[in-house]
């Protein structure tokens, strides 16, 4: 029908509200082709991809609430492997120092730095409920090594800025795996959060797609994000199984007898 294309065609209102809502999510000036009336798909991927991007980061600033809900009420870390909370300060300072340097959208790493400072957050609480305290050394060593690395990795030149996302993936890998044997070894995955790792698990999905929309270089950050959500996965199997399906020891088996 020749009226109903020309209809799809028609240019969009200046100062309207299409235009306003593209100007808000920051790709007005992306979008001016579809504003003129044009059939630009890049412009709906990439407001689409801001959408996701801002709705992820408003819900990141919540991501590891259930976690410290866990340890709150439980006043216990049991399950939680401290090696794996320390490695994961530096993981999300380096991928947002790389992201500030590269002049990066904040849209497209801003839950990273939030969930950076919950982590340290969780990394005090994990301090003040461990049986026995860590020592005095070990509080500040590990301060001290968290400040090297943010001043470090600030101060790089260009062409060494891709060690910080280089870094980024060992680091997971070697965290989350120190956190999977943890779990493993004590039959039990303690006090962690379902709820906080099944979001880490959609954060992920989300970012692989943004990533690629807003990134100029992306394959280095979406590694980073694929590992970190099958990684993530095989620690909610874990919840799963430890916490549902496993059976349960009966008091009265004469094989479980003392």
């Amino acid at each position: 029908n020749p009226s109903s294309s020309a209809a799809q065609r028609a240019p969009h209102p200046p100062g309207g509200a299409m235009e306003k809502l593209l100007a808000l999510l920051g790709v007005a000036g992306e979008c001016q082709a579809f504003l003129d009336g044009g059939d630009d798909g890049t412009c709906l991927k990439l407001a689409v991809s801001k959408l996701l991007g801002y709705s992820t980061i408003a819900g990141s600033a919540f991501l590891k609430a259930p976690q410290v809900v866990n340890i709150l009420q439980s006043k216990s870390v049991e399950g939680l492997s401290p090696l794996a909370f320390y490695l994961e300060v530096p993981l999300y300072a380096n991928q947002v120092i790389y992201n500030v340097l590269q002049d990066s959208p904040f849209s497209s790493y801003g839950e990273i730095a939030l969930v950076g400072l919950q982590n340290v957050l969780l990394v005090l609480l994990l301090w003040a409920f461990s049986r026995p305290r860590p020592s005095a050394g070990e509080v500040l060593g590990v301060c001290a090594a968290f400040a090297a690395i943010g001043i470090v990795g600030m101060r790089l030149p260009p062409d060494l800025q891709w060690t910080l996302t280089a870094s980024a993936l060992p680091l997971l890998i070697v965290s989350k795996m120190l956190q999977i044997v943890e779990c493993y070894r004590v039959g039990s995955t303690g006090s962690l959060s379902i709820i906080t790792v099944f979001l880490q698990v959609v954060g992920s999905v989300v970012r692989i797609f943004t990533t690629f929309q807003e990134v100029a270089n992306p394959l280095p950050v979406v590694a980073t994000h694929a590992t970190s959500m099958i990684l993530a996965l095989i620690l909610m199997g874990q919840i799963v199984w430890y916490a549902y399906l496993k059976p349960k020891p009966k008091a009265d088996d004469p094989a479980r007898a003392p």
